[in-house]
């Protein structure tokens, strides 16, 4: 078994979590520049990261998260867990955007007052479901496929059996 801490030092009121937080929330996705090799050019890396920084400490971001090699759709995916939301896409979201590694980028869920910025990837939704272009999703039963997948080697419910403990005291 490998365990990993980290840790960071900061404001606390500027930590977010990454999961979505209100239904019709637009969530963008913004990008570095990137190398020829397909990493982020440290400048742009570093001036991303100063935008982020200053987003959040102004409340403009309600959710953050970066994308990992699953690209903003494992991103968008992830942050739909735990809240019960769901998410449509724009129309003008491809599939390559969706499913292209976006190393150094960042997913946010804006705040209401937050001009749009970056590249619009869509709306969170009320109704638990991922939507792109006619498409349709069910997030319930693609959550208990990720969730269920190592279930067995870690499991993360336990099953408890219930016993009523006044039939024991009584001697019933």
């Amino acid at each position: 078994t490998l365990v990993s801490f980290a840790v960071a030092i900061g404001d606390a009121q500027t930590i977010l979590s990454p999961e979505f937080k209100r239904a019709d929330s637009r969530v963008v996705l913004l990008c570095p520049a990137y190398r020829a090799d397909g990493l982020p050019e440290a400048d742009s890396q570093r001036a991303l990261f100063a935008k982020i920084h200053a987003l959040i400490a102004s409340k403009k971001v309600l959710a953050a998260y970066t994308p990992g090699a699953g690209g903003p759709l494992e991103a968008v995916f992830r942050m739909c867990l735990g809240n019960g939301l769901g998410f449509a896409f724009a129309d003008s979201v491809s599939a390559d955007e969706l499913f292209s590694s976006r190393l150094g980028a960042f997913v946010l869920e804006l705040a209401p007052e937050c001009e749009t910025i970056g590249l619009p990837l869509g709306k969170t939704t009320s109704e638990h479901v991922l939507l792109w272009q006619g498409e349709r999703a069910e997030l319930d039963a693609l959550e208990a496929a990720y969730e269920g997948t190592l279930e067995d080697v870690f499991p993360m419910r336990k099953h408890v059996e219930t016993v009523c403990l006044m039939s024991r005291v009584e001697g019933k």
